[in-house]
């Protein structure tokens, strides 16, 4: 039995790390997907969720 579901997904999770070590031996395709991976995480910054957190949590305005 497998109660904690460890082997639910087992396939894809090794397809995933197959395919991430194939990106990784092209140093060009790996780095264009890092560069695209931080390019389009803009809307998870740290700087964003900590200005949100201030302004909903604490009511803080920033100071200019």
């Amino acid at each position: 039995t497998d109660p904690y579901l460890v082997l639910a997904d087992f396939e894809s999770y090794r397809n995933a790390h197959k395919r991430a070590a194939e990106l990784y031996s092209d140093k060009y395709a790996f780095a264009r997907c890092s560069l695209m991976n931080i390019a389009n995480s803009g809307m998870f910054s740290a700087d964003r969720a900590v200005t949100d957190y201030a302004k909903k949590i604490w009511d803080m305005v920033p100071i200019k």
